[in-house]
């Protein structure tokens, strides 16, 4: 039979395991948190840290890199340095965030251009162009060599990257589709299709370093063979 000094006891355990399972879920909320920008922070010297960062992981990954290497590759003193960014994940996070929306750019969909096929042929040719450059492949290598201790940063890289290409993609689809030039019962899976045609072989080939980046004669003729494929599944008859 249970004594009162057991039941006490169990009541403590419990209370501690409240307690640390409460810290561990605020510990991750923090990490998530996107790194608020300081009072009165200077934008130039905001940039100019983040220039020497991607500099200093690109060459040496994530886990080599130091907040001192950083900050002397950035001309700041470490102090300055922590006063933008409080750890070196969020200045990796931050980095990878700023990277990411240069991409933004390059997906410039018109729903309202009837010629489907152009329109995805000019899209294309852009959105590899940027993906296929050496430093965004570096940045995927690291992005992914780290996720697993790190799911916040490979969270925020999927999300304002391939996962906001496939959004963008679906809305396309589904204004033509409504317009009856695609027909796609799922305008998803279409979207996240297109996304790998565009990528096929290229980009798997060159996470590997087992080829140089295309020129912009290759990477035209890559992405009129994807759109083709695209379309020959999808487009009204």
């Amino acid at each position: 039979m249970a004594t009162d000094a057991d039941a006490l006891a169990a009541s403590h355990a419990a209370e501690v395991d409240h307690g640390t399972a409460l810290a561990a879920a605020r510990s991750e909320a923090a990490s998530e948190a996107p790194t608020p920008i300081p009072p009165g922070a200077d934008p130039a010297k905001r940039r100019q840290i983040l220039e020497g960062a991607n500099g200093v992981f690109m060459e040496l990954g994530f886990d080599a890199a130091s907040m001192g290497a950083i900050a002397r590759a950035a001309g700041v003193s470490k102090g300055t340095l922590y006063v933008y960014f409080d750890s070196k994940e969020a200045l990796f996070s931050a980095m990878i965030a700023d990277e990411r929306a240069r991409l933004k750019g390059h997906l410039d969909l018109d729903a309202d251009d009837p010629d489907v096929a152009e329109s995805l042929r000019r899209t294309g040719r852009k959105l590899v162009a940027f993906i296929v450059r050496p430093a965004n492949i570096r940045a995927v290598r690291t992005v992914m060599g780290i996720s697993e201790r790190i799911p916040a940063v490979g969270r925020a890289f999927y999300e304002d990257g391939p996962g906001r290409g496939i959004d963008k993609f679906t809305r396309f689809i589904e204004a033509h589709a409504r317009a009856g030039r695609l027909i796609a019962p799922d305008p998803r899976l279409a979207a996240a299709q297109l996304q790998m045609l565009l990528q096929a072989g290229l980009v798997n080939e060159l996470l590997y370093d087992v080829r140089e980046p295309p020129d912009e004669a290759e990477i035209a003729a890559h992405v009129d063979a994807a759109v083709a494929t695209f379309l020959a599944r999808y487009a009204a008859r």
